[in-house]
């Protein structure tokens, strides 16, 4: 390297000329700062979840999620945190994974797992982890004219908003302010005392409680038997009614077939009577031809149809077997001696 420099001292002069310029141009362009912009392999995944204790985030939040994204390309390790109403799980990718096309993908995974959530769950955030996220600058506030709670409520209302109002500032966190609270203490004594009015009052009011609730028992059961009693009586009355109404059915038969009867005994007789009045119509017309015929002609006793041809002492019967006629004896004498004395 010495005989180098010997032989050739204007190469060497140049090369170190070169490596000035290029130290003093570094210095000039780098730039100071106290937490610079660093690539960090980390995305966190945050559920809401209220009302929900940390085992069941646990079981119903961060298990799937870690199953879901577990298999993603790139992951080297998943951790979880469970707390009550939320839960977060961290994914550490590989030092050359893309974090843009990561997060692509765990918003995919997180779109597939989003129907198996339960209802009451809030939609997964994603956020990437950087240098950003810490607190680059602290400041303490203190003032001697004020009380610890005066102060906090300043800083609340004043300081806050102030910083929170500047460019560049992301978000403001307050640390160590004062709230106001009440504290209650009892007198046990006294609470016991209560405790034991209180306790006398239920227990009267629960014996008599009882007492009612076993009066209200003995007059269900008495409700229940009478309704047992009423019941069987239904029953009984009921087939004393189907008995009745099978009597009147039968009753209504025997007078259907005893109206019937009648009306053909009715019938009968009006066939009776018709043949009567036939039979009477018969005999008043075979009077008649008799009558006539006793007086055109002589006619000897006890021939034909005239009056001597029936005996004073028998009788004419008609066709209808419960009709008769009786001869009277004088007018038959008194017709023959009219007949003799005609002659």
């Amino acid at each position: 390297m010495s005989k180098f420099s010997v032989k050739k001292p204007f190469t060497v002069l140049v090369g170190v000329i070169v490596a000035v310029v290029l130290g003093i141009v570094s210095v000039i362009s780098m730039q100071l700062d106290l937490l610079p912009d660093i690539s960090l392999p980390y995305l966190m995944v945050l559920t809401t979840y209220p009302g929900a204790s940390s085992e069941k985030v646990e079981a119903e939040i961060c298990e799937p999620m870690e199953s879901s994204l577990g298999t993603i390309n790139g992951v080297k390790n998943v951790y979880s945190i469970c707390s009550e109403n939320y839960g977060m799980v961290q994914l550490e990718f590989t030092d050359d994974t893309d974090l843009d096309s990561a997060m692509v993908k765990v918003s995919s995974a997180l779109n597939t797992l989003e129907p198996y959530l339960p209802d009451d769950a809030g939609t997964p955030s994603i956020i990437e982890i950087s240098t950003d996220m810490v607190a680059s600058v602290y400041l303490a506030v203190s003032m001697d004219d004020m009380e610890m709670d005066e102060l906090s409520q300043f800083i609340r209302d004043d300081v806050t908003p102030y910083y929170e109002k500047q460019n560049g500032v992301a978000s403001v966190t307050t640390l160590g302010l004062v709230d106001k609270s009440v504290e209650v203490e009892l007198n046990e004594a006294k609470v016991d005392k209560l405790n034991d009015k209180i306790l006398a009052t239920v227990d009267d009011a629960f014996a008599e409680a009882v007492e009612q609730l076993e009066d209200a028992e003995k007059q269900l059961n008495d409700s229940q038997e009478s309704l047992n009693k009423n019941k069987s009586k239904l029953v009984k009355s009921q087939k004393d009614l189907e008995e009745n109404k099978q009597d009147l059915a039968d009753s209504q038969k025997e007078l259907d077939d005893n109206k019937s009867e009648l009306e053909k005994n009715k019938n009968e007789l009006a066939d009776k009577q018709a043949d009567m009045e036939k039979g009477e119509k018969e005999l008043n017309d075979k009077k008649k031809r008799s009558q006539s015929e006793s007086g055109g002609s002589k006619l000897p006793a006890g021939s034909g149809f005239g009056p001597g041809s029936i005996p004073a002492d028998s009788a004419f019967r008609s066709t209808n077997p419960g009709f008769c006629l009786k001869q009277r004896p004088q007018k038959t004498q008194r017709r023959d001696q009219t007949d003799r004395f005609r002659t």
